[in-house]
């Protein structure tokens, strides 16, 4: 009689341990579950900031190069004999307006989440074109 209580008692404890270990498992996996999330939502404000970051720099370069537009335009004294190099310029331009057109694209694609882009490659896209503005506007 003594063993069979004991029989009982020690069924319904590992009956309640297995619940228990159920409802654990089951809280384990929420959370896990939350973590993911968070993680995501995470790495999303952290490629807002840098994307705001890479806007501010292609603003700024905008502005300058609208800038030199303006002074390029004033009337001067000398004749065509910038013509040449207004051309090249003409021609960095344009080849910087395609890589703006295909990193615009390349972040689109980042955003939704079809493309794998890298903080890293985000930069190195962003040194990449503030470099050539920046030969661009520089005299020869």
């Amino acid at each position: 009689m003594l063993v069979e209580a004991f029989d009982r008692l020690g069924a319904r404890v590992l009956g309640r341990l297995r619940d228990l270990r159920e409802d654990l498992d089951a809280d384990l996996a929420d959370v896990r579950s939350q973590v993911a999330a968070l993680t995501g939502a995470v790495e999303d404000v952290a490629d807002r900031v840098e994307l705001r970051q890479l806007r501010g720099a292609v603003d700024e370069l905008r502005s300058d190069v609208a800038g030199l537009r303006r002074t390029i335009a004033e009337p001067s004294g000398r004749e065509h004999a910038a013509a040449p190099e207004l051309e090249d310029l003409a021609q960095e331009l344009s080849e910087l307006r395609a890589e703006m057109v295909s990193l615009r694209r390349r972040m689109s694609l980042k955003a939704s989440g079809s493309g794998t882009l890298t903080p890293e490659e985000l930069a190195a896209i962003a040194e990449v074109v503030t470099e050539r503005l920046l030969q661009a506007i520089r005299p020869a």
